[in-house]
């Protein structure tokens, strides 16, 4: 009884020393990225400055997906102060019920979000969701490539770049899971360190006795259990998303070039921490899935999604200098969906890294390359489009090729 005493004060001692230590850790960095913060947070707000004057009342956009996800923030943080489920309300689809799951949304941000919706508005809530989802994936680049670079100004650049790209400010009109991106880079943060980094066991039980092996305390793997985290996180913001990492990351860690016996011997361990981590973060969809039958859509209903090569290289029409020019030469209904232009500034940063990095480091980039590659073919969707609108006059038709289907491979 004693010895079990022991154990468990030790247990606790270990957990608050562990508390220390992360809270010690987080004092440090707001001392040392003061300025660093300011300027991500200058950045957040200016991604959504149509609405800063009325937080209150205004979203950016018009009416559409905004409205919905505005809705979904409200009626999670009404269910958690009546003490109703946050994924099922009762309001609609009358006279039964409707899983908000139904539809990809980031949950956990919404109830994170819901003692600002009780404390002033729903609308305020949905709007400090785009602020700190735009703040935190800079911040989370930041992070990340300033431990992997060693340098303040290469994570400063990365972050900003990453917090304003096109892709995410055109989504703010009203795609609340696909702005939620904060995630994805501790993601590949925590795959990185699993695949690159000696691991540290962190004792969950102290030994009791140097000399009795089955007296010794079992230890966990940190950077597994930060991949598991890492994963449910991007996850509960988007299920998209969480299928995007999963298949990316699996890539990247083909990639690393690794030994074959280490894939072996360790690569059932990566997949169950992602596995674990999806699996944790799925459990509000899956339970849907339970309950009630997803609406299934057939190939040509999905192909209006697919991208277009130049959907990667052409400004979007939000651009101040040329965004009128972009609408006219190649004016597209889904023009927000079909917004995959990373910004000139950033690709002309990333052709020149490729170009004045070391050889010796090259292999590191090439991996993102490899990576990247994978992106695009799956941001392509089922088809290869190859739509030219305004110099279609020159070719005389559309050419889209498609690579899916039996259709014909012209038409």
């Amino acid at each position: 009884m004693s010895q079990n005493c022991n154990r468990l004060q030790s247990d606790v001692n270990i957990i608050f020393g562990y508390n220390a230590v992360v809270f010690k850790h987080l004092r440090d960095l707001l001392h040392r990225d003061q300025v660093v913060i300011v300027m991500f947070i200058i950045a957040a707000a200016a991604s959504i400055y149509p609405v800063l004057p009325a937080l209150r009342w205004h979203v950016i956009g018009w009416p559409g997906d905004n409205i919905q996800y505005v809705y979904m923030t409200g009626w999670v943080a009404e269910a958690l102060r009546t003490g109703q489920s946050p994924l099922l309300d009762p309001h609609l689809n009358t006279p039964g019920q409707l899983w908000l799951p139904a539809t990809d949304a980031p949950f956990l941000s919404m109830l994170l979000a819901a003692p600002l919706a009780w404390s002033f508005t729903p609308v305020l809530a949905y709007n400090a969701i785009l602020f700190a989802s735009s703040f935190f994936s800079g911040y989370f680049t930041y992070l990340w490539l300033h431990r992997i670079t060693n340098s303040r100004f290469a994570g400063l650049v990365a972050g900003l770049a990453f917090l304003l790209t096109p892709y995410r400010i055109v989504h703010s009109y009203g795609h609340l899971q696909l702005i939620s991106t904060q995630f994805i880079p501790l993601f590949f943060w925590a795959l990185d360190n699993v695949l690159t980094k000696k691991r540290t066991p962190i004792p969950t039980r102290p030994r009791a006795s140097e000399s009795t092996e089955a007296e010794e305390g079992w230890s966990v793997n940190p950077n597994l259990l930060a991949l598991t985290g890492a994963t449910a996180l991007v996850g509960a913001m988007s299920q998209y998303y969480l299928v995007i990492c999963a298949l990316t990351g699996m890539g990247y860690a083909l990639f690393a070039g690794l030994p074959v016996r280490v894939y072996l011997r360790q690569g059932w361990q990566w997949a169950l921490a992602i596995g674990c981590g999806a699996l944790l973060s799925a459990w509000p969809y899956l339970l849907t899935a339970r309950d009630v039958a997803y609406t299934g859509y057939t190939l040509e209903e999905t192909r209006i999604w697919s991208a277009n090569p130049l959907d990667f290289i052409m400004p979007s029409r939000l651009h101040p200098l040329w965004g009128g020019l972009m609408e006219q030469l190649y004016p597209r209904a889904t023009w927000i969906e079909h917004t995959l232009y990373i910004g000139v500034v950033a690709l002309a940063l990333a052709l020149w890294a490729l170009w004045v990095t070391p050889r010796h480091q090259r292999r590191i980039l090439w991996r993102w390359v490899g990576v990247a590659l994978i992106a695009f073919v799956m941001a392509l969707g089922t088809d290869l489009q190859v739509v030219v609108h305004k110099l279609e006059e020159l070719i005389g038709r559309k050419r889209i090729v498609v690579v899916a289907s039996g259709d014909p491979l012209f038409y």
